[in-house]
């Protein structure tokens, strides 16, 4: 997905006239200092929703992504069936969460053999790579 520079500061003036950098830059300071800074997480936000408000009253990805960060239900259920993902802030902040979650993870696997499991049934197996 390409996104033209106007695009770009269209959803930046959105984020900012809904009140959501603040989000962004707590979520930096409460769970990815020194990871992740405010430009990560609105690009995983951008990249999932566009920072549309539309995503906060529904879900999308074929009913599976919740919130601005799309957390997806089949892995995090419990979060996605309360109405916290409906918030810009709580789903923001779980965003972030996530993506330190999913970081350690990776990190765990340098130098391990690893095996994953697709939704479609395969399997894959590797030695997991500093990145």
């Amino acid at each position: 997905m390409n996104l033209t520079k106007e695009q770009l500061k269209s959803q930046f003036v959105r984020a900012l006239r809904l009140g959501w950098l603040p989000f962004f830059v707590e979520a930096v300071k409460t769970h990815t200092t020194g990871f992740f800074d405010e430009a990560d997480l609105m690009a995983i936000a951008s990249r999932e929703t566009n920072l549309d408000p539309k995503w906060l009253t529904k879900p999308g990805d074929h009913g599976n992504g919740f919130g601005l960060m799309q957390a997806d239900r089949r892995s995090f259920k419990e979060f996605t069936q309360g109405d916290g993902w409906k918030d810009a802030r709580t789903g923001i902040m779980f965003g972030a969460r996530v993506l330190m979650m999913k970081w350690t993870d990776t990190m765990n696997c340098i130098g391990k053999s690893v095996g994953v499991r697709s939704s479609k049934g395969g399997y894959y197996g590797f030695v997991g790579k500093k990145v």
